[in-house]
């Protein structure tokens, strides 16, 4: 979301939201946080006036203690807030307050933000913007509890989801998304008046990628990648023992020592993002892996990495390896960008085309920093959405 509003002046976003965290106010000038603690305090009989300054990002309360994210605790939140006049009193005055051209929501799985979005909207009367990453509306299984089996709690807490979002485009909002992929998937269900706005970056890419540098991973150790990281380790080894993959990212410990216990893996513990820009420019060839395993591969299918724009734009060559039904799998391959590993068995082959096939190197370099100019350019991305604002705020006029 940052990357998708980060040229705009900080004076002109206000920004609401639930988080436990207080918000960083160098990029937005007003905020207003209403944690899960705050809104099972609306229900106390104590004027609306105290509540407010108790709730501001700038005197904000202690974090709430999260429980475990599952259906039924995802239901109660939503209720507890859905039935709070005072919460919305609270943020009705606010929202005035700051006087909005138009609300921005980011899409997410808990509909309380759905339905504040549809309220504000509603009763400002002002256009609404959504950001949509994710196909939560069509996920049937359960993928809190990594389930094709929905049991009662979750089929209440998607039926509901659905009951939110369906109001939500009554208001005919201006629907972005991070990839085509989800974007023709909820035109198939609400018609096709999206628009697409990849993830940004500012990269400077130099001119060759070296030869000589490490094998980088960065980023997600979760859902199953370590797995695929492993396999990919073995396989570097099979070409030669002194090659291996440096990967950063935060993990448990237990992940941690299954990652190790690959062979050809150094794991390196995480780095903050601007070490990581000088790691990603001094390679030689960088990973993006998803796992293989068939509920994983299918909950992620229209998963986009925000890490393959910062890869597209350093002019290092991209190496995939995981499922050919994932949205960045198939955006890489369809434009030629990266080495493909969709089948284990090939995994050696393309390794060693990767770092050794000087031709196919530049060429999916290449491929990949023409579009990502077009398509991923920080400086692109600031400029069209500016213009989606522009065109939204006219047809209102």
């Amino acid at each position: 979301m940052l990357r998708l509003i980060g040229g705009m002046p900080r004076d002109s976003i206000s920004q609401f939201y639930t988080s436990g965290e207080i918000a960083d106010k160098s990029f937005c000038g007003s905020c207003l946080r209403i944690t899960n603690r705050d809104a099972i305090i609306s229900y106390i009989a104590k004027p609306v006036c105290a509540l407010p300054e108790a709730t501001d990002s700038s005197h904000g309360s202690s974090p709430a203690h999260h429980s475990k994210k599952n259906a039924l605790t995802m239901l109660l939140r939503d209720l507890t807030w859905d039935h709070s006049p005072r919460l919305k009193s609270i943020l009705l005055d606010w929202s005035r307050k700051q006087q909005p051209d138009l609300i921005l929501l980011q899409v997410g799985d808990a509909s309380l933000h759905i339905r504040i979005a549809t309220y504000l909207a509603r009763n400002l009367d002002i256009p609404l913007l959504t950001y949509n990453t994710e196909d939560y509306y069509f996920k049937k299984h359960d993928y809190m509890r990594r389930t094709m089996r929905p049991g009662l709690f979750y089929r209440i807490f998607h039926h509901r989801f659905c009951r939110v979002f369906d109001e939500l485009m009554k208001l005919r909002p201006v629907c972005l998304y991070n990839c085509d992929g989800l974007k023709e998937l909820y035109a198939q269900r609400f018609g096709d008046h999206g628009r697409v706005l990849y993830c940004g970056s500012d990269f400077s890419p130099k001119k060759s990628a070296d030869t000589d540098g490490p094998i980088l991973y960065a980023g997600n150790l979760g859902i199953g990648r370590v797995d695929a990281l492993i396999e990919l380790g073995k396989a570097l080894q099979g070409i030669h023992k002194e090659l291996s993959i440096d990967v950063y990212g935060n993990a448990p410990a237990d992940t941690v020592q299954t990652l190790c216990s690959g062979k050809g893996i150094r794991y390196h513990g995480s780095v903050d993002y601007s070490e990581l820009r000088k790691l990603i420019s001094k390679s030689r060839l960088l990973i993006h892996v998803e796992s293989f395993d068939r509920f994983i591969a299918k909950d992620i299918q229209y998963a986009f990495s925000t890490k393959l724009a910062d890869y597209m734009m350093s002019g290092v060559p991209i190496l995939y390896c995981g499922p050919d039904s994932s949205e960045g799998a198939r955006y890489l391959a369809r434009n030629d960008m990266a080495f493909i590993v969709t089948n284990r068995e090939c995994a050696e082959k393309q390794l060693r085309d990767a770092l050794y096939d000087t031709r196919r190197r530049n060429q999916v370099v290449d491929n990949a920093l023409r579009l990502a100019h077009e398509n991923h350019d920080l400086t692109v991305i600031h400029a069209k959405f500016a213009a989606i604002i522009g065109e939204t705020l006219r047809k209102e006029c």
